[in-house]
């Protein structure tokens, strides 16, 4: 199955494939590729938050009834073919465990190019991109790009004046020494919101993480009884499960991951059998 290329940032991802595509150009262009020789990049490429497990399945049973499925966009980087748009198809492939070849088109341009065309792609698709995806997508844009506003508008699929605005957040909290990669984890409502708060310091990666825990928990808490191990405690192992595989993995890497829990102890066990 595609491997998902380990990269420590976009800026940094961008900054290698041009190096390598200018070491290796590119190969002739393929119309379709074994799917163990493509390779995706989802830090870079992946536009969208998340990814749906319905439309995956609708997909996948498209494949089961033959149906030919569109074929996935693909980019030369320098040492493979990688992935820009399609990864809700090559999903469909991976659950059906198919091992053949993919039908592909091939995107040519520089890395930025590629990551224009991946947003404008997703923006326009059968899946259309939600308001947070589209707007995370033009904040990546003026983050690590030199793309014009309407450049980035059209890719994103929003208005000049909301990229305008964009731009401007992003210019006010540099000038107050706010680092590139903190602005990333924003969404544009955070963004905006510090931005407009003249008396916000500068805010560190630990003080985002800090402050979205604690906005999950407070989400959490309300919904789930503690007290109910097996109903409400499968109920949550479930709607994890239900969440993107990669950001689950990501999420098992963390240092705040409870690596220790082990099995579970004979008190525990036996509030399995409460009502729910």
């Amino acid at each position: 199955m595609p491997r998902d290329l380990e990269v420590l940032s976009v800026p940094e991802a961008l900054k290698h494939f041009r190096e390598r595509r200018l070491a290796n150009p590119a190969i002739e262009a393929p119309t379709s590729i074994p799917i163990d020789s493509v390779a995706l990049c989802s830090m870079v490429f992946q536009q969208r938050l998340g990814y749906d497990p319905k439309h995956v399945k609708e997909l996948a049973k498209g494949l089961r009834d033959n149906t030919k499925l569109d074929p996935v966009t693909v980019w030369w980087s320098g040492d493979e073919w990688v992935i820009i748009d399609g990864h809700h198809r090559i999903m469909a492939y991976e659950s059906r465990t198919y091992t053949g070849r993919v039908p592909v088109s091939v995107f040519e341009g520089d890395p930025e190019d590629a990551l224009l065309e991946s947003a404008r792609l997703n923006s326009h698709d059968k899946l259309p991109m939600t308001g947070p995806e589209k707007y995370a997508t033009a904040i990546r844009f003026c983050l690590w790009t030199d793309k014009t506003v309407p450049e980035t508008a059209r890719a994103a699929g929003i208005s000049p004046r909301g990229v305008d605005n964009i731009r401007k957040a992003i210019g006010a909290l540099r000038n107050r020494g706010v680092p590139d990669h903190d602005l990333a984890c924003l969404s544009w409502r955070e963004l905006r919101q510090m931005a407009e708060d003249d008396t916000h310091e500068p805010r560190s990666f630990d003080e985002y993480t800090e402050a979205k825990a604690q906005q999950l928990g407070d989400a959490i808490r309300p919904v789930l009884n503690f007290g109910n191990l097996l109903g409400d405690a499968e109920a949550f192992a479930l709607a994890v499960s239900r969440l993107p595989p990669r950001f689950v993995e990501r999420a098992m890497q963390s240092h705040h991951w409870p690596v220790d829990w082990g099995e579970p102890s004979e008190t525990e066990s036996d509030h399995e059998d409460a009502e729910y």
